[in-house]
C-alpha cells in the first residue's frame, strides 16, 4: 500500500525522510545542508511528495520521493521517481502493488510519462517488470 503524506505531516517524519534522502539520493547529488533544506521547502509547499509504503497492517517499510518535471521544449509533463528507500527488507510486491498507485497519480496530474535513473540492479529490474525501459545511460559532467 502506498500512502501519499500531506505538507503538513512531514515534520513529524522529517528525521525518518531526510536519512531516506541520505541513503537514496541521486547519483548527481551532494548532499549537504542546503540539499534538506530545499527538499524540506519542496515537500511542505508541495512541489515534492512523500509516499510511505506500508505492508497490509499499516506498517512503514519504505519511502518514495517524487516531483513533477516538464520538458518545455517538447510540452511533456513527467512524474520524476525522484528516490525509492527500504527500511530494512522489503518484498518486491510491496513496491509492485503501489505501482498502480503511482501510475494513477501520474495519469490523474495530466503526465506523459512516468521518468526514474537508477544504479541499482534489484530496483531497475522491478522497473522492468511495470513495463519500463531501462536503456539509457546516465551522464554528468562537474562544472
Amino acid at each position: 500500500m502506498l500512502v501519499k503524506l500531506l505538507p503538513e505531516q512531514i515534520p513529524k517524519h522529517w528525521k525518518t525522510i531526510q536519512l531516506s534522502i541520505t541513503e537514496a539520493a541521486p547519483p548527481f547529488v551532494k548532499l549537504t545542508e542546503d540539499t534538506f533544506s530545499n527538499n524540506l521547502k519542496a515537500l511542505l509547499i508541495g512541489e515534492m511528495e512523500c509516499w510511505i509504503v506500508c505492508k497490509d497492517d499499516g506498517k512503514p517499510v519504505g519511502i518514495m520521493l517524487t516531483t513533477f518535471t516538464n520538458d518545455f521544449c517538447f510540452g511533456t509533463k513527467s512524474l520524476l521517481l525522484y528516490s525509492l528507500w527500504t527500511i530494512g527488507g522489503t518484498s518486491r510486491k510491496i513496491w509492485l502493488d503501489g505501482w498502480e498507485t503511482i501510475k494513477k497519480y501520474a495519469v490523474g496530474s495530466n503526465c506523459q510519462l512516468i521518468i526514474s535513473y537508477s544504479n541499482s540492479p534489484p530496483i531497475i529490474e522491478m522497473a522492468k517488470m511495470t513495463g519500463a525501459e531501462a536503456e539509457m545511460t546516465f551522464l554528468k559532467w562537474e562544472v
